[in-house]
């Protein structure tokens, strides 16, 4: 049985530096669910949203790293949290999506099932959200 990988690390930085980033530069190294291979982030207005691999969402303060909220959404992640009209949408193995107001505080506005379920990240194309399934192709539109 392989191991289980390492929880990975971020560090806010200030983003007007050139060359390479030394300690003084750091503003705080902080630990995150994020993993080699897992979703990437979503940074919306000083506020990072992640979904870990085992169904757990949460916020962090950008510049420090702080947690400000952590909430069980359920499923395997693999695709990336998106961000379209002020919700941050996560994409599960098992098909289903959750869709959050981009905030400080949780709020679930909707969730919402396709009968396959997501491995790839989706995609935003002006007001459509292109979905691939592990069968289908959906775009999605007001």
């Amino acid at each position: 049985m392989p191991a289980q990988p390492e929880r990975g690390r971020a560090a806010s930085v200030e983003v007007h530096r050139f060359g390479a980033v030394q300690s003084q530069h750091q503003r705080r190294k902080f630990r995150v669910v994020h993993t080699d291979g897992q979703p990437f982030l979503a940074a919306i207005d000083g506020l990072i949203y992640m979904c870990d691999d085992n169904g757990v969402a949460s916020c962090l303060e950008a510049a420090t790293g702080e947690v400000v909220w952590q909430k069980r959404i359920g499923g395997k992640h693999s695709a990336s949290p998106i961000h379209a009209e002020g919700r941050i949408y996560f994409f599960s193995h098992e098909g289903e999506t959750t869709v959050i107001e981009a905030a400080r505080e949780y709020k679930e506005s909707a969730k919402n099932q396709l009968e396959e379920g997501f491995m790839a990240s989706p995609a935003v194309v002006g007001k459509a959200l292109i979905l691939r399934t592990e069968t289908d192709l959906y775009r999605i539109e007001k």
